[in-house]
């Protein structure tokens, strides 16, 4: 079976959960969604309240969306003090699933900026990075992933990198005739 990773620290987001359940059903993949939570290394404080119970309402959301949209879900609950290399070992020992990254404009969703960075540079790492759209419509590359992508540019007649043109994505879920949205 095919894998896709959702890996989540904060800040649930709808649109992208249904643009990782979409991208799941039109890949036929098992979407697995971790919830990290995050420790301090070395430190005897414990795990704040709020990170766990933010992670067990991520699980629980993508767990009712993607039973609605008939996704295949596995989803897990890990406390780390070591987000990147968690992340990682999971998408290897699931035949190097891609990992889901998310940004909306200049701003990072559900993981911060700093990790999908880490994991963009790291050599080791499959993924997808997905761009959002603001809430004015447009679709913006956020300006701290420039001097990275510069780095895969290759030639003209190579390009490393490929870029889709917006398209309007089908709701994974079936209309449900109370509200319609108008495209």
């Amino acid at each position: 079976m095919r894998y896709l990773l959702l890996p989540f620290t904060h800040g649930i987001d709808k649109e992208a959960i249904d643009q990782s359940l979409a991208l799941a059903r039109n890949l036929s993949a098992c979407l697995v969604c971790v919830a990290l939570i995050p420790l301090r290394p070395g430190s005897n404080k414990g795990v704040r309240l709020e990170y766990i119970q933010q992670a067990k309402d991520f699980l629980e959301y993508t767990r009712h969306r993607a039973k609605r949209a008939g996704v295949t879900l596995e989803r897990m609950e890990l406390r780390t003090s070591h987000l990147e290399n968690c992340i990682l070992h999971i998408s290897k020992e699931m035949d190097n699933a891609p990992i889901l990254l998310f940004t909306r404009g200049e701003q990072s969703i559900m993981l911060d900026t700093s990790m999908i960075i880490s994991l963009m540079e790291n050599k080791h790492s499959c993924y997808y990075l997905v761009l959002l759209t603001q809430r004015n419509g447009s679709i913006t590359l956020p300006r701290i992933l420039f001097p990275l992508l510069k780095k895969y540019e290759g030639t003209p007649d190579e390009p490393v990198l490929r870029f889709a043109t917006p398209h309007v994505a089908s709701s994974p879920f079936p209309p449900s005739g109370r509200f319609r949205r108008q495209i």
